[in-house]
């Protein structure tokens, strides 16, 4: 796994928090492993899967770190059930992959995001992802402390293996009646899927039209 994969998710992090529960979160130095570790009560998990990457997310939260952002957003004689503490941790969890998402597009790599699994205990980790390294970053907020780790790696055959036609930008523009720029800025955002050649050229799979019908 390239540690470059993991920055979005520290971004992403930083900007979530920030923007949501107004907290300032410090990322820590990043570690390797080969396996998640157990670094909290609460863990989020979302699985990464599209053209370009495969593998898994996780962010882990104490129960009071989670009763803390609560008690900041509705005042501080609020309380909340466990089911709303697993409910904010899911919250908060598609906020930070979704903007990673948004980011990891821009390098062309496409995933889509799904709803992400809470687990009190440590998570079942997909067999064809046992081998890919773990990179796990902690970080402080002054409400407490929350890690992150990822395990990705990019899929090989992207759309080539489907035996399916690609078309480039101009012959996609034509197809789907958009202009260039259009269908360029559909690609930077992720709401159409397509891999970059070695010649940095966009090619957009052919299911994409169905976007457009």
């Amino acid at each position: 796994m390239k540690v470059a994969y993991i920055n979005p998710f520290i971004n992403a992090c930083i900007d979530v928090f920030e923007t949501f529960a107004g907290l300032v979160s410090t990322p820590g130095k990043p570690a390797a492993g080969m396996h998640p570790g157990d670094h909290g009560s609460i863990k989020a998990v979302i699985g990464l899967n599209g053209h370009g990457i495969k593998g898994y997310f996780i962010i882990s939260f104490s129960q009071t770190f989670l009763e803390k952002i609560v008690a900041g957003l509705f005042g501080k004689q609020t309380s909340a059930s466990m089911a709303e503490i697993n409910d904010l941790a899911g919250e908060l969890t598609n906020m930070i992959t979704g903007n990673a998402k948004a980011q990891l597009s821009k390098q062309g790599y496409f995933f889509d995001v799904a709803v992400p699994r809470i687990s009190h205990t440590l998570p079942d980790i997909p067999v064809y992802m046992k081998d890919t390294p773990v990179i796990m970053v902690p970080f402080t907020t002054p409400s407490g402390d929350y890690t992150i780790e990822a395990s990705m790696k990019t899929i090989a055959e992207n759309f080539a293996a489907d035996h399916q036609e690609m078309f480039t930008i101009a012959e996609f523009s034509k197809l789907c009646r958009l202009s260039p720029a259009r269908v360029k800025s559909f690609l930077r955002t992720g709401f159409l899927k397509g891999i970059q050649n070695p010649d940095k050229q966009w090619l957009i799979h052919r299911d994409q039209i169905d976007k457009f019908k």
